[in-house]
C-alpha cells in the first residue's frame, strides 16, 4: 500500500499568532496577479510581418502608420491602460491592419483604440476590454482563433 500524503488548510501558530494558511496564499496569489496586471501595458515587441508601415511609441502613445492596404503586425503584447492609446493611420476605410499577439498572454484593452479602417487582434490566450476601453475603428474583429 502507498504511503497517503495529506495537505491540510489549516490554522497554524507562528510568533504566538494564528494564521490561515489558506487565506495566505490567496492573499499572496492575489498581490502576485495585481502585480503583474499593472505590468501590462502598452503593446510590447512590434514587428512589421507583411505590408509596408511604421511603428512609433512615445509616452502612452502606440501610433502606426499604415502604407499599404494589408498591414500584418506580430506583437509580444497589445494591451492599454486607461490613459494610452493605440492610433492606426490607414490609406483609407476598407484598409486592414492585422495584429498577431504571440506573446503567450492575454490582452487587457483599458485605453483608447483608434484607426479609420479594419483593424484585426487575434490572441489565442485571450482578449479583455475593460469598461474604460474606447473604441473608435472602421471595424474592428477581436479573436482568439488561430
Amino acid at each position: 500500500m502507498a504511503d497517503r500524503i495529506e495537505f491540510n488548510w489549516r490554522q497554524v501558530k507562528r510568533n504566538g499568532r494564528e494564521f490561515s494558511v489558506c487565506r495566505s496564499v490567496a492573499f499572496f496569489a492575489a498581490l502576485a496577479l495585481g502585480h503583474y496586471g499593472l505590468a501590462v501595458a502598452a503593446p510590447t515587441g512590434g514587428k512589421i510581418t507583411g505590408g509596408s508601415g511604421v511603428i512609433s511609441q512615445q509616452g502612452a502613445r502606440t501610433d502606426i502608420r499604415q502604407d499599404s492596404q494589408r498591414l500584418d503586425i506580430d506583437w509580444n503584447t497589445f494591451s492599454t491602460t486607461r490613459d494610452e492609446s493605440v492610433n492606426f493611420r490607414q490609406p483609407d476605410q476598407l484598409s486592414v491592419a492585422i495584429n498577431r499577439v504571440i506573446g503567450g498572454v492575454p490582452s487587457h484593452l483599458q485605453g483608447a483604440l483608434n484607426a479609420n479602417g479594419r483593424v484585426f487582434i487575434l490572441n489565442s490566450s485571450g482578449i479583455v476590454f475593460h469598461r474604460s476601453a474606447t473604441v473608435n475603428v472602421g471595424a474592428l474583429l477581436a479573436t482568439t482563433a488561430r
